[in-house]
């Protein structure tokens, strides 16, 4: 789990949370699909994405799809240390 909390298998599959993550509502089935305003395939577009925001490192604004559904929900995060 990084810094969010978060397990993501190579689709952005939310496969592991933890109580933090889980407080911004995460959830095992999601799959992230926008980081910070942009859509997202790959960790690395994730990076990418959000580096490129400017955001602070730290703030996290991810667009999740619920598992088998067409249900699109924002999740407004802050990293713990």
């Amino acid at each position: 789990k990084g810094r969010m909390g978060l397990v993501l298998d190579p689709q952005l599959n939310i496969i592991g949370t933890n109580m933090w993550s889980e407080k911004f509502g995460a959830r095992v089935g999601q799959q992230v699909i926008g980081c910070d305003g942009v859509r997202v395939g790959s960790l690395e577009q994730m990076r990418r994405a959000h580096r490129n925001s400017g955001a602070a490192p730290d703030k996290y604004v991810l667009t999740v799809k619920r598992e088998n559904k067409n249900i699109k929900q924002t999740l407004d995060f802050t990293c713990h240390g």
